[in-house]
């Protein structure tokens, strides 16, 4: 993907995640402590190579609840073994109250070249009280992927490099949004939508479908399923090889989103008689409906994903295990983290590492609470390479490449 568009997209997401989310933040009272939080489902890391002959950048875009004072700004540490690589300092852009995009980059005149386990942190710079907390960590495993071209009709030269993240533990990742979380619920005049945000692995036509639906049991028994939209697809890491001038490789991680059409978050809110605003007739509330979930997304009768949840008095889905406790991972307002399950075999997945998704949610955030996550990690798929790590073309006799490389798959 070019940078024109990966930005152009960036900026539509970023808007509609302001727009939607800021009432939100607001709502904070003014002698609360400040609580400073990224969008998760809006975070996107990546490595970007400018040149195959050379390094790479970092750049991180996401957005931040909890900015405060002008001239606050991040700092963004690049870390392997303990020793930092690089430290960039990044202003904020358009800010919403207290929400603020940050687009981060390393400049690619200090260009990087280290693979392996990198850690990234993210610190919160806040001017006004002179301090600086740590705001997020990363933990992720940089790559180096073979930039081949055909040298002079018979042999394969490397002609560079390009660099990306392996990004296995985000398709074990899954979060559900609460459309207007601030909705008094006295009318339908707000969607109270239910957004499912998670990742996939591979070429985004394994889920492009027709027909999009939910099918959930509720207490283990079968509710009327219900339509999705599927939303936008948004790249998490994807990198292309050329094994010749003619050819490309790809390897990507990419997430989107599914919204659920007339499934509602709160109590049923009926429209008065001289009301205005949705009909809600056929509507189903998740407050008509408390306790365990099992919703299954489905493409043209084929399951995708397998989110399990609990939904409270309220009408809401519940807080995870994972974001509760000292040790708790703090999410944004209306956003709760779900368990994801990852069907076996997986028609929407190319590449599979289950002990990553075991060991971390997006980014190499930790699981602390396995135990919260049991019914999820208990029956991932076996792993699969797929062209995750792809390295020589086939066809080409001994000595066509650099010792040492290992033949993949050509796509």
């Amino acid at each position: 993907m070019n940078s024109q568009r990966l930005a152009t997209i960036l900026a539509a997401i970023a808007t509609t995640a302001l727009v939607q989310r800021t009432a939100h933040a607001q709502s904070t009272p003014a002698n609360a402590p400040v609580v400073r939080v990224l969008d998760e489902t809006e975070t996107y890391l990546r490595l970007w190579t400018p040149q195959p002959s050379g390094g790479y950048e970092v750049r991180l875009n996401t957005i931040v609840y909890g900015v405060t004072g002008r001239a606050d700004a991040t700092r963004m540490d690049i870390k392997q073994g303990g020793r930092v690589l690089l430290s960039q300092r990044c202003a904020f852009g358009d800010r919403d109250g207290t929400a603020a995009r940050l687009a981060c980059e390393t400049p690619d005149s200090n260009l990087l070249s280290a693979t392996g386990e990198l850690t990234i942190e993210l610190h919160y710079i806040d001017d006004e009280n002179d301090r600086t907390e740590l705001l997020r960590t990363f933990v992720v495993q940089a790559r180096r992927y073979p930039d081949w071209i055909r040298g002079d009709g018979r042999r394969i030269t490397e002609w560079g490099g390009r660099y990306q993240l392996l990004m296995h533990d985000a398709i074990g990742t899954a979060w559900v949004w609460h459309e207007n979380p601030g909705s008094r619920q006295t009318e339908a005049l707000e969607p109270q939508h239910l957004r499912f945000f998670t990742a996939f692995a591979g070429n985004a036509d394994r889920t492009r479908g027709s027909v999009y639906s939910l099918r959930c049991t509720v207490n283990g028994t079968r509710i009327p399923d219900v339509a999705l939209e599927r939303g936008a697809i948004n790249d998490l890491t994807e990198v292309s090889e050329r094994p010749n001038m003619q050819d490309t490789r790809t390897v990507r991680w990419y997430r989107t989103n599914f919204t659920a059409q007339t499934l509602w978050w709160g109590r049923r809110v009926n429209i008065p008689a001289n009301g205005t605003g949705y009909n809600t007739a056929n509507h189903t509330f998740l407050g008509e409906h408390q306790g365990a979930w099992s919703c299954d997304v489905r493409m043209d009768g084929q399951v995708l994903r397998t989110f399990i949840f609990s939904v409270g008095a309220d009408g809401k889905v519940a807080q995870h295990a994972e974001q509760t406790g000292a040790q708790s991972y703090r999410q944004l307002g209306g956003l709760s983290l779900i368990d994801a399950r990852i069907p076996n075999p997986s028609p929407g997945d190319e590449y599979i590492d289950p002990a990553a998704i075991r060991a971390s949610f997006q980014f190499g955030q930790p699981r602390r609470q396995a135990a919260g996550s049991a019914a999820a990690l208990t029956s991932l798929p076996a792993a699969a390479v797929g062209n995750a790590n792809p390295t020589v073309v086939p066809g080409f006799g001994a000595g066509s490449a650099p010792a040492g490389r290992a033949r993949g798959r050509r796509r």
